[in-house]
């Protein structure tokens, strides 16, 4: 009875927008805690405890991440003003 119910759960039409909305929440809080241990590790305590290879590796990984972070802002950023360019022009405003 539980697995016929699971299966038509994920076969219907109600699970990708439950999931795709879960797994969104989920990654925005992700992406807030990466911001704030970012913020409060203290870095040298850490890189104390690394081999160069680890802090090679880690350096990489934390530049990876923080480049793909600032495209993601910049194309929002550059949507937003584009779209704010539309509307006020739509509306007659000089900027």
């Amino acid at each position: 009875m539980f697995l016929v119910f699971n299966r038509r759960f994920l076969e219907g039409p109600n699970f990708m927008p439950w999931f795709r909305q879960r797994r969104a929440a989920a990654e925005q809080e992700q992406q807030r805690l990466w911001r704030q241990a970012r913020m409060n590790v203290d870095i040298e305590k850490l890189m104390s405890n690394m081999s160069e290879l680890e802090r090679i590796d880690s350096f990489n990984a934390v530049e990876r991440y923080l480049l793909r972070e600032m495209e993601v802002t910049f194309l929002v950023t550059s949507f937003s003003i584009t779209l704010l360019r539309h509307l006020f022009s739509k509306l007659g405003v000089q900027i």
